[in-house]
């Protein structure tokens, strides 16, 4: 079932069990986009039925945020003309020659690629003999820097950040509603088994997020935050990294 958190801006919020992040809908009168497509054809599968009893007309757009393999496996699934950026494509053009058996999985976690919590959430969603044949595949529309959708009385605003999680980061945001989508933008990243955050990425990022007129932000594995939230938790992030100097612990766990 869907969330709604303003008016035309529905949510299918996430699952941790199985790394399900949320979903966005943004709902205009000539069409919609979706955020992300999720982490299964599963998972895209029931968002697209809840999807059905809110939108207006055809959903037009899908907004990639990052490459990352729970916010694109659903893309196929959801058949609908994808959009991402240019770093995004070159990542996902890469993805494409991933083999997601139960054998390649526990390559790519030798490789550093996935860990155990990663590899037991695609099992879980989905089973081995539907990865047998699953190859990832290129978005549809690409763009640098910006890209505006105007879905008919609001608009998607498709902004490329270069962020602490990783370099091929895009916030989506809706300024009607003053919604911000900002995928796992504000999430560190792993380097030589560690986590961490990017001092430098991590201020720009915030900078850019706090120059825009924000009410509700939606960040993928968290609840959604309010204004307020939203600077507690940049004000703690600011805080350990400068105790910390060049970089700061990220929590273990994420991608």
């Amino acid at each position: 079932m869907l969330k709604k958190i303003t008016e035309r801006i529905y949510l299918l919020e996430h699952e941790r069990k199985t790394d399900r992040p949320s979903l966005g809908l943004i709902v205009g009168e000539k069409g919609s986009m979706v955020v992300d497509s999720g982490n299964s054809p599963k998972h895209a599968g029931e968002f697209l039925q809840a999807a059905e009893k809110v939108t207006k007309g055809p959903i037009k757009y899908l907004g990639i945020t990052h490459h990352h393999w729970d916010h694109i496996v659903g893309m196929e699934k959801m058949n609908i003309p994808s959009v991402g950026s240019r770093k995004t494509q070159s990542r996902l053009k890469d993805m494409g020659n991933w083999k997601w058996d139960d054998a390649s999985l526990e390559k790519q976690k030798k490789d550093g690629v996935f860990n155990d919590f990663v590899i037991n959430a695609i099992k879980g969603e989905m089973k081995e003999e539907e990865r047998k044949d699953f190859r990832v595949a290129p978005m549809d529309i690409i763009f640098e820097g910006k890209l505006t959708f105007d879905l008919g009385n609001i608009t998607s605003v498709m902004l490329e950040m270069d962020g602490p999680h990783t370099e091929d980061t895009t916030l989506i945001y809706v300024p009607e509603r003053k919604v911000l989508f900002l995928g796992d933008s504000i999430y560190g990243s792993r380097k030589n088994g560690k986590f961490g955050y990017d001092r430098e990425k991590l201020f720009m990022l915030i900078e850019a997020i706090r120059s825009l007129d924000v009410a509700y932000y939606i960040v993928s594995h968290e609840s959604i935050l309010d204004q307020k939230e939203m600077e507690e938790f940049f004000g703690e992030l600011e805080r350990a990294s400068k105790a910390a100097g060049a970089e700061t612990s990220a929590k273990e766990g994420e991608k």
